[in-house]
């Protein structure tokens, strides 16, 4: 998985998370709430993380796709005409930046020019991803690499120079994503 993240709940237990770069499904069926590839790799991982807990049953899951925004940094902005303000890309991390992006958007909103919207974030400037159909093949040759390259580093193996520069493919395009 290329992204863990842990933390203890209330009451001393784990709460574990990870998520792979996978396009999410053209038909929004069941696996938006409940992906079973997704959900059986993560526990492949919790074992491997915390061996010792081989035999604790895990409580619930959670599996489907996820939004990332191509830089992974939320961007707020003002759409033309100057009625409707934006903010998108919280990658997972919503809760941390929506304060700022409140700080952000109420600025915006009452034309006010301060340190919440003078931000680098506060600019608008969206990078877009390749169109279609450069973006589907393109993204899931590129996302499988970062996957199987994060996986082999995981498990002490060799990357291979072809799996190396695909996963360098997005930086290399000035997307802060991947290698």
């Amino acid at each position: 998985i290329s992204l863990h993240y842990l933390r203890t709940t209330p009451d001393g237990r784990i709460a574990f998370g990870g998520g792979k770069h996978r396009v999410a499904p053209k038909i929004i069926d069941g696996r938006y709430r409940y992906d079973v590839r997704s959900i059986g790799e993560l526990a492949g991982d919790f074992r491997r993380w915390f061996p010792s807990f081989d035999g604790v049953p895990l409580e619930a899951a959670w599996g489907g796709p996820i939004d990332v925004s191509p830089t992974h940094h939320p961007t707020f902005g003002t759409l033309l005409g100057g009625v409707s303000h934006f903010g998108f890309g919280f990658t997972g991390g919503g809760v941390g930046p929506c304060h700022l992006g409140g700080k952000i958007l109420s600025g915006l909103a009452l034309g006010v020019a301060d340190e919440f919207t003078s931000l680098p974030i506060a600019g608008g400037i969206v990078k877009r991803f390749p169109p279609r159909p450069l973006l589907t093949l393109g993204e899931r040759v590129i996302s499988r690499a970062n996957v199987r390259r994060d996986d082999r580093r995981d498990e002490n193996r060799r990357v291979g120079p072809i799996m190396n520069a695909l996963a360098h493919v997005p930086r290399w395009l000035g997307y802060n994503l991947g290698a």
